[in-house]
């Protein structure tokens, strides 16, 4: 019998989402067809968590990227469970992760999240926020947005699918990344979830954005100006049918489930 339990010091409201999420998915796919992998411990998020259980199978999830350059190596030396494997949340979190035990494992988006085909208006975000964003990184993306009317929402009381309903009600959504994960290329949750709804988004630019969604995504910005540029590109002219081929691009590829059948591979 399988079962899943999972350490995580949360950053933001992105890593409530993955650990939410993920869970969702593997209870699926336990439930489906268990693979009979015991006790699965995950440690995860911000400076995952130093001290979990010790079960069948320990596993240290770094998504979040990190301050202290020899983060990976204290934390092999200080975990009182070492893990069999270093899920990594970018390219450059694996690359950091040489000479451990290590799989490319970035988060996915909820099969929650998909086109609903309503009117749009306004634009938005979903995030965490109260500084946990850069001003830099709020002054590029957010001011320019409050001409067109704006909304940020921290928590929905409708939860995944009260998301869904936001991502796809809102003309242009905006993408935003903490320091840290922009230090180390890791694409946030939202990117996945936003572009799964075949929705209209600017993001804040990350050089590994390409690399990792496996296709070239041009609405990124690094200045109000660009992303003033990009909302009246996209909120006064058609892209569906471009935001559809990403969309089924996301549910192809960036699924959850596609992630936790490259972790049953690995496994």
């Amino acid at each position: 019998m399988t079962k899943l339990s999972m350490y995580i010091n949360p950053g933001g409201r992105g890593d409530n989402q993955a650990a939410d999420q993920f869970s969702a998915a593997f209870r699926k796919f336990v439930a489906e067809n268990d693979p009979g992998w015991g006790d699965v411990v995950i440690a995860a998020g911000n400076h995952g968590v130093l001290h979990p259980h010790r079960g069948d199978i320990n596993l240290y999830w770094e998504w979040s990227g990190y301050e202290r350059d020899d983060w990976l190596s204290y934390y092999m030396d200080h975990a009182s469970v070492k893990p069999s494997l270093i899920l990594c949340g970018s390219w450059k979190i694996y690359e950091d992760a040489k000479g451990f035990p290590r799989l490319y494992f970035p988060v996915a988006a909820g099969d929650e999240y998909y086109p609903m085909n309503l009117p749009r208006s306004g634009t938005g975000y979903c995030g965490t926020g109260g500084g946990h964003k850069s001003q830099h990184q709020v002054d590029c993306m957010i001011e320019p947005a409050k001409k067109y009317g704006f909304t940020w929402i921290t928590t929905h009381s409708d939860g995944r699918s009260g998301l869904n309903q936001s991502y796809n009600g809102w003309a242009c959504c905006l993408g935003m990344n903490s320091d840290n994960c922009q230090r180390w290329g890791v694409v946030p949750i939202r990117t996945y979830e936003v572009l799964a709804t075949g929705s209209p988004y600017i993001t804040y630019h990350n050089d590994d954005l390409n690399k990792t969604l496996g296709f070239e995504y041009p609405y990124q910005s690094s200045s109000a100006k660009e992303t003033e540029h990009w909302l009246d590109e996209l909120i006064n002219n058609d892209h569906k049918e471009e935001f559809a081929k990403f969309a089924e691009i996301i549910n192809r590829e960036h699924r959850w489930i596609n992630r936790i059948q490259t972790l049953s591979e690995a496994l």
